[in-house]
């Protein structure tokens, strides 16, 4: 599908996105993940890079996330950290390269979007990728889809927050889970996200 079909691509997004400072938005810990989500990646990268390593779940490490964490490497330090042969990767900013591998101290929801679930995804799209996806949490990127789909797909509440807070979405259903963060479930209702995702997407259009 052309860019025309949709207003806004994949690719619209990513570039949105990428200039946006990951504390730019303080999440309160009433959000905060408490499991599943992009915790696995972070802990195989944790693990690769020999950080806290007494204290991973080694339940947690799945084969898929090890080929990701070396398909990134392989490609990142082949082209010299010239990330122009990613699509998800290529538009973030040099001082990003840093925390693109071994994410410093602190795992950012920026990390959690760019990493954890849109290059995962690009890596299940690719031919390098031999494993068997019928058994990933997500599916392949299509890059000529309608992102708006996938961003309906995203329930985290404290990824939600971040995309949303970062494009500037104000609206009555973000108020709904801003008012009273304490009272939050852990996860986005999916009619909320439906409109929250056309709402981030409308943030990105105006861009254009």
């Amino acid at each position: 599908m052309s860019k025309k079909t949709f207003d806004v691509t994949h690719e619209d997004i990513l570039k949105f996105f990428a200039d946006k400072d990951p504390a730019l938005c303080p999440i309160p810990k009433e959000f905060w993940q408490k499991r599943l989500g992009y915790i696995p990646t972070k802990r195989v990268f944790c693990e690769l890079n020999g950080i806290d390593r007494d204290e991973l779940d080694h339940t947690l490490f799945k084969p898929e996330l090890v080929e990701l964490y070396k398909w990134i490497c392989r490609n990142f330090h082949d082209n010299k950290n010239n990330r122009s042969g990613f699509l998800t990767l290529k538009y973030l900013p040099e001082d990003f390269d840093s925390i693109l591998l071994y994410g410093e101290k602190n795992f950012t929801q920026k990390w959690h979007f760019f990493i954890a679930y849109y290059a995962r995804r690009e890596f299940y799209s690719t031919e390098e990728c031999t494993l068997d996806k019928k058994q990933f949490m997500f599916t392949p990127l299509k890059a000529d889809a309608d992102p708006r789909i996938d961003l309906r797909k995203l329930k985290n509440i404290e990824l939600v927050m971040w995309l949303c807070a970062a494009a500037g979405v104000n609206s009555p259903t973000m108020a709904k889970y801003t008012a009273n963060p304490a009272a939050n479930p852990e996860f986005v209702d999916r009619e909320d996200m439906k409109i929250l995702a056309e709402e981030i997407a409308q943030k990105v259009r105006e861009t254009l």
